[in-house]
């Protein structure tokens, strides 16, 4: 067992420590020292830090160095035993007894100083008290300004969720009304099962912030949640919303740059104050509300708006929706959904098909169009064919579908000409799937093929039933023939159409992906790289404590992310062996 001693030390002259002799002090240092209070006047000490077994040759520390981070250096060896000594050097009468503390089996610290023991703080302080009351001073202006400089960074983030013990920081900001400066990103997430009532104090701060960047608000639902109609006399997110409307209405947000707010049900939202901030680039927004008659406004063409996501319903206003898309200097990605209701009959065309024949006017450089249509039936039965034309975006260079069907062959009808990308994020069946597209590429004059096509399945989207397992759907003799049947299929895709020029189906499973891709002259497999990556974030999801066993879990890395955003899985728990 090896044992270190430490002295806590006191400033000495360059010269005694080039020369290795015992420190002197400076005259000027004494005259200073002869006005203080004879209470005061204690004998300097000096550092001096060796080790048992080793020689007990003292080791002069650099100039002008803390006692404090000696003794951490020293906390943070490997040993077992550490003792820390105030020992006197200067001669006369008035010598000092030392003093020793023993601390037997001593942990490796955390890097953070939180990590020590309050017990052990007691214990430096009182030494170092007993030799300098000067050097207190300093330790503790140290320490109060280390509570400056983190105070910021504690406050920066502000998370919360429903049925998750608050920390209080909201007390914090409303005793020190000036903390509310540094609070840059606030989350909260009401469970749609639970009441959001803890998380009410959140919306009324909303007011209060002036340097917000990011506010993303998303209601969760789990794996045995659905939306049922609504019920007067059931406990809901009702009452949360409606504060955090009046919240954003009173607040003038002037650095604000990313905006989620995504509820379970249809709730309107008034996006006007979130439309005014200077700085927005990113909005996602479900069922939004804003007043076209209202003179205060932004103006059509005048917010910087980059990328848009809104959650819809199929009767939605359109003259809201073309006040929204219309206000974007140049928008570049658009996303909607107007799955949230279910409709009797299949041909409605939904929101998409009433939006597209002005979007073209609002946006015409839009570049990137994520689509999640109400009904599946306008990707696929021919007696529908067309009813989508999205020719108007003549800018559009990709194109996504999702809540498709197994053979969307109507999404190759009436594309724009610039088009490069079109992506799929749902399962296809490649051998029917490529002989009706052969069929209707004679039939139909409007049909084209981009030159590049990506089918991006994500297996975890569909294992609702079961969460806790892969889901497998291939065996090792099967997995085989699987890819030689989609390579038979999809290698005609750049054999019969002249401008398709490659194929990139990606297959994504719990822990690991894979790549293929398929161009004129052959095909070939890729990994993903995303093995080490998925089981990073696995691991770390298991390691996280009860309260947290319910958190918001990306579906992969397809477009589905953007419209399942809201979607809870639950992961095991090891602590409680759930």
């Amino acid at each position: 067992m090896r044992c270190q001693t430490l002295a806590i030390p006191d400033s000495s002259s360059p010269d005694s420590e080039e020369s290795g002799q015992e420190p002197v002090l400076k005259r000027r240092r004494i005259r200073r020292r002869a006005n203080e209070p004879a209470a005061l006047r204690q004998p300097r000490s000096s550092l001096k830090v060796h080790s048992k077994t080793s020689s007990t040759t003292p080791t002069t520390p650099s100039r002008r160095r803390n006692p404090l981070l000696h003794l951490l250096q020293a906390a943070g060896d490997d040993d077992d035993t550490i003792v820390i000594s105030s020992r006197e050097t200067t001669p006369g009468p008035r010598a000092v007894t030392p003093r020793t503390l023993i601390v037997l089996n001593f942990e490796k610290p955390n890097p953070c100083l939180m990590g020590l023991c309050d017990n052990l703080l007691r214990q430096i302080v009182d030494l170092v008290s007993y030799d300098s009351p000067r050097t207190v001073h300093a330790l503790r202006m140290c320490c109060r300004r280390t509570a400056e400089v983190a105070e910021p960074a504690f406050c920066r983030t502000l998370i919360t969720t429903s049925g998750v013990p608050s920390i209080g920081i909201e007390r914090l900001l409303q005793a020190r009304p000036e903390r509310c400066a540094y609070v840059k990103t606030v989350a909260a997430y009401p469970k749609y099962a639970s009441p959001a009532k803890s998380l009410k104090k959140t919306a009324r701060l909303l007011p209060q912030l002036p340097h917000l960047e990011v506010l993303h608000i998303a209601e969760t639902l789990s794996i045995g949640d659905r939306i049922r109609p609504r019920d007067p006399m059931d406990e809901n997110n009702d009452e949360f919303f409606s504060v955090l409307s009046n919240a954003i209405t009173d607040s003038t947000f002037v650095r604000l740059k990313v905006c989620t707010i995504i509820s379970a049900v249809e709730r309107p939202v008034s996006i006007k104050r979130i439309l005014q901030s200077p700085c927005l680039s990113s909005l996602t927004v479900s069922y939004p509300y804003v007043d076209p008659q209202d003179r205060d406004l932004p103006r059509r063409n005048s917010t910087p708006l980059k990328h848009l996501t809104l959650f819809v319903s199929p009767f939605a206003n359109l003259e809201v929706l073309a006040c929204i898309l219309g206000m974007p200097t140049a928008l570049e990605t658009l996303a909607i959904d107007d799955s949230c209701h279910r409709l009797p009959d299949s041909s409605f065309r939904g929101i998409l098909g009433a939006t597209l024949p002005t979007l073209g006017s609002l946006q015409p450089g839009l570049k990137t169009l994520k689509v999640y249509c109400v009904s599946s039936y306008l990707y696929t039965v021919s007696r529908h064919t067309g009813d989508l034309d999205f020719r108007s975006l003549q800018q559009l260079q990709e194109l996504s579908f999702s809540n498709h069907g197994v053979c969307p062959v109507n999404c190759f009808i009436n594309l724009p000409p610039r088009l490069q990308t079109l992506r799929f994020n749902g399962p296809i069946s490649q051998e029917v799937f490529v002989k009706k597209l052969f069929d209707l590429s004679t039939q139909d004059q409007r049909f084209s093929c981009p030159p590049n096509i990506k089918i991006d399945l994500d297996y975890q989207h569909y294992i609702e039933h079961n969460p806790w397992t892969s889901f497998v759907i291939h065996e090792e003799d099967g997995d085989a023939r699987h890819i030689v049947r989609q390579t038979r299929a999809l290698r005609k895709l750049t054999d019969r159409f002249t401008d398709c020029k490659r194929v990139v189906v990606t297959e994504r499973w719990s822990i690991w992906s894979r790549r293929m891709e398929f161009r004129k002259n052959g095909w070939f497999c890729l990994q993903d790289g995303d093995q080490t990556l998925n089981d990073k974030v696995e691991a770390q999801a298991h390691q996280a404590p009860c309260a947290y066993l319910y958190r918001p879990t990306v579906f992969g890395r397809n477009d589905l992310t953007i419209f399942k955003q809201n979607y809870l899985r639950p992961r095991p728990c090891q602590c409680c062996n759930f």
